[in-house]
């Protein structure tokens, strides 16, 4: 990813899931953009494991964290992309708090 020219958007999708050393490199390539081209950076994942990229960027300062941060749950996609039933379902699931 580095030298790109014009880079306008930038999406690092399961951010937290690369191995811890990939996801310092991710960021930091991905924020070196921003005095070049002022692109849109949009990281997006489920929650993986303590002191993650996620957890990093959540303990940031509000007022000198460079992202908007938004938590959207599953409870989001009730009755629109899930269904009741399926959910209770997956809290069965010794996973589900990581959805």
């Amino acid at each position: 990813m580095r030298g790109l020219p014009n880079v306008s958007f930038i999406l690092l999708d399961e951010a937290d899931f690369f191995p811890p050393g990939q996801q310092h490199d991710a960021r930091d390539v991905s924020e070196r953009y921003i005095a070049k081209s002022n692109p849109w950076i949009v990281m997006v994942s489920t929650p993986n494991a303590p002191d993650g990229l996620f957890e990093r960027i959540e303990r940031e300062p509000e007022n000198s964290c460079l992202y908007k941060r938004l938590r959207l749950d599953y409870t989001y996609g009730l009755d629109k992309i899930y269904y009741r039933e399926e959910i209770e379902k997956a809290k069965a699931s010794p996973s589900f708090e990581r959805v």
